[in-house]
């Protein structure tokens, strides 16, 4: 399990800091828990460019991984993220128009240890056998690089800029207005919350026209409430019908 660190260095959090055991941990406007148990930083002062549930850190297979849960997207050291990114120690994350912060984070308990040894036999195996070559190195750095070259080639070339419009806020809306009377308030919030990141990451999969994926979210939300004059279910069955 990893410890992670925010130091808040913009914005009206600038000079706070926070550290949280990291399972998952949401940040937002007004976040709340998709799961039980799980962590969640209210971003005070944040403006409409926040969503209530913005972006999650994860610890998944020993990395640190944001996954933006919002449709205006989240800076990662600059770059534009609508779905997953990698971190690394050091990252600079900025949520919204204001809200921007660090992430720095150490490994704990027995996943130290591991990691501590798995790092020394990957440290050894660099330096024996047929890796120890400074030839075959440089084979294999270009044989990869050339790898990467083709990869950027065909990203270039898809059909990645294709406009797809952000429906969350109209389904917000509708669902604002729409009676649930033998729901907790408590399970009205998680399932929205639920609604907001599947239709973010739905925005994103049709996007990069991966129909599967989304017909599989759609499906998801047209179970997470089964009465067929839910906003969410019909959104899933428009969703499902239409791609």
């Amino acid at each position: 399990m990893h410890s992670v660190t925010l130091v808040f260095t913009q914005g009206p959090m600038k000079g706070e800091s926070m550290q949280r055991d990291l399972g998952a941990l949401t940040l937002g406007r007004e976040p709340s828990a998709l799961e039980p148990g799980q962590m969640t930083v209210l971003l005070r002062g944040a403006d409409g460019s926040v969503s209530r549930n913005h972006a999650t850190l994860l610890d998944e297979g020993g990395r640190v991984l944001l996954r933006n849960v919002s449709g205006n997207g989240t800076l990662v050291d600059g770059k534009l993220v609508l779905e997953d990114a990698v971190l690394r120690p050091g990252s600079k994350v900025k949520v919204g128009s204001s809200h921007e912060f660090v992430v720095e984070w150490q490994v704990v308990g027995a996943a130290a240890s591991k990691e501590k040894s798995e790092g020394i036999s990957t440290s050894a195996l660099m330096n024996a056998g047929p890796l120890a070559s400074p030839v075959v190195r440089a084979v294999l750095v270009v044989y990869l690089g050339g790898l990467l070259a083709i990869l950027a080639w065909l990203m270039l070339g898809s059909s990645g800029d294709l406009y797809v419009a952000d429906d969350w806020p109209e389904l917000e809306q509708a669902y604002a207005s729409y009676e649930t009377p033998t729901l907790s308030n408590e399970e009205r919030a998680r399932r929205l919350a639920f609604a907001q990141q599947t239709v973010s990451r739905v925005r994103v999969l049709r996007i990069k026209e991966r129909s599967a994926d989304v017909h599989k979210l759609c499906r998801e939300l047209m179970s997470l409430e089964a009465d067929i004059d839910s906003p969410i279910y019909r959104y899933g069955a428009k969703c499902l019908g239409s791609f």
